[in-house]
């Protein structure tokens, strides 16, 4: 998938972020332009051991309460990159309707959601420029957290790269239909 050029981030949310066959992937992700995200676990289980966060091209994501804690049931340590919002996010169901749903498999894509903000707002810059962005610009490590980094801000994320200058979007152009002649 991160060979395809218009593909730059990719959302893992299932257990594994700790094996060599994911780390091997998001590298290889980071040499086609593009970065991984993987979700932490939810086994409440220390991920220290797998190594830093910054020694490898995984971004792992951790899950936050609402009130920037570490979740009760996401795993941690040194090996979780960033953190996000895991707990009552609110979220679509099969057949169309709403629910709130936990678990770091939706701490995953906010990040990688916050990941493609940042790139659309700059589309030149590297993974790694990306990812310092996405790490630099989180709401600093809480309570007993291990990991340098903390829970993931878009606005301060975006206001890293200055003043982002766009152009207008254009206004739709709706055909005006031709007059037609009377027979």
């Amino acid at each position: 998938m991160c060979e395809k050029e218009d593909v730059k981030v990719v959302s893992v949310s299932y257990s594994g972020p700790e094996t060599l066959s994911r780390r091997s992937a998001a590298t290889y992700c980071k040499s086609q332009g593009a970065l991984m995200v993987n979700s932490a676990g939810n086994d409440d289980r220390d991920l220290t051991q797998y190594g830093q966060a910054d020694n490898d091209d995984l971004i792992v994501v951790g899950a936050t309460t609402s009130s920037d804690f570490k979740s009760s049931f996401s795993a941690y340590g040194t090996y979780v990159d960033v953190w996000a919002p895991g707990i009552s996010v609110y979220s679509t169901t099969r057949g169309g309707g709403y629910t709130y749903v936990s678990g770091t498999s939706f701490s995953c894509p906010l990040t990688a959601g916050v990941i493609a903000l940042i790139w659309s707002a700059n589309p030149e810059l590297t993974p790694d420029q990306v990812e310092a962005i996405l790490k630099e610009g989180t709401d600093g490590s809480f309570g007993t957290n291990p990991s340098p980094y903390g829970r993931i801000n878009s606005l301060k994320s975006l206001q890293l790269l200055g003043p982002v200058t766009s152009s207008p979007t254009k206004s739709p152009v709706r055909p005006t239909p031709s007059p037609t002649k009377a027979p």
